[in-house]
């Protein structure tokens, strides 16, 4: 019974999770002020050093792209494997 009340904690707090924390993330990442340099806007204009902006990108292809695509890879994995237990074929 205790497993089960922590188990919904759990899911409960992910959900909490995935729904404010990670678009305030990304909200904070968005709205990032351009400057304007020689004439011309650049849109990451407020990072000065090229190691930050390197970093911010890095971090933004990691949470786009390869962390959903692993975890994606992870549970089907998961599934599959508690399929091939459960089902025999005869």
């Amino acid at each position: 019974m205790l497993q089960l009340k922590l188990k919904k904690r759990l899911l409960y707090g992910a959900i909490a999770f995935i729904w404010t924390v990670i678009p305030a993330y990304y909200l904070s990442l968005t709205f990032v002020n351009p400057d304007i340099v020689v004439g011309t806007c650049v849109p990451w204009g407020v990072y000065n050093s090229y190691a930050v902006k390197r970093a911010v990108s890095a971090l933004l292809l990691m949470s786009y792209y390869l962390i959903p695509i692993a975890l994606f890879a992870f549970f089907y994995c998961r599934i599959v494997c508690v399929l091939h237990q459960k089902v025999t074929i005869r």
